[in-house]
């Protein structure tokens, strides 16, 4: 798809379709789960704790919703009008380097959040490794959504900073109103990261892994 033909309005109204189909799809399953009084994800959160009681309450509806609606309908989409995989961000990222600079934010993330993870009462394998599998959805499905799909082919109609800048936006916009200024400003600064990375690497395998730990962060 070269840029003069993703600036056509056809692939605009597609990438709106691919976008708007695929958030629906995950709340018409977060809906259905609470029609047929299954566990959601919305139940997961108490007074802004994250809370783990059994394995029965995993959101499976939320989970497979999600993996449909964003991953698996619009990477069939994209195959389909001929965009492999690869373009897509299913790609170890182009340049190593910063592959490795995201090993070591990484290992940095993880030892800050050491002394809150001990300190935390509520810690056990089964609970982390519930919120583990959880966010691991989670991530890859808004993830594939906001940066493989919806920011990649606004850059192939504009440039990388309107891609950011739009993928920011509605990403933002999808997590709901934040509860403190805080929260609102770790969100935007986070999704513009998330954004700035996709950029540079071309791939979304690091965007997964640092947005998987940083709503890992937050269990704690």
């Amino acid at each position: 798809m070269t840029k003069q033909s993703g600036k056509s309005s056809g692939y605009l109204c597609e990438t709106i379709f691919l976008f708007v189909s695929g958030l629906a799809i995950a709340y018409v399953s977060s809906y259905l789960a609470i029609y047929l009084n299954r566990p959601v994800s919305r139940a997961l959160v108490v007074d802004d704790r994250w809370i783990f009681n059994s394995w029965l309450d995993f959101p499976l509806f939320d989970c497979l919703g999600m993996l449909m609606g964003m991953i698996a309908v619009p990477v069939i989409w994209e195959w389909r009008v001929g965009n492999k995989p690869r373009e897509i961000g299913f790609a170890l990222p182009s340049r190593w380097r910063i592959f490795m600079a995201m090993v070591t934010a990484f290992v940095f993330t993880f030892i800050t959040r050491m002394p809150t993870l001990f300190e935390c009462r509520e810690w056990s394998l089964p609970r982390m490794m519930f919120f583990a599998t959880y966010f691991a959805c989670v991530s890859m499905a808004e993830e594939t959504m906001f940066r493989g799909i919806l920011q990649r082919r606004i850059r192939d109609m504009h440039n990388s900073l309107i891609a950011i800048g739009t993928s920011t936006i509605l990403f933002v916009s999808w997590h709901g109103l934040p509860t403190s200024s805080l929260q609102g400003f770790s969100r935007i600064t986070g999704a513009v990261i998330l954004g700035v990375l996709y950029d540079r690497s071309k791939s979304i395998y690091p965007c997964i892994a640092l947005h998987w730990m940083i709503n890992m962060g937050q269990v704690c």
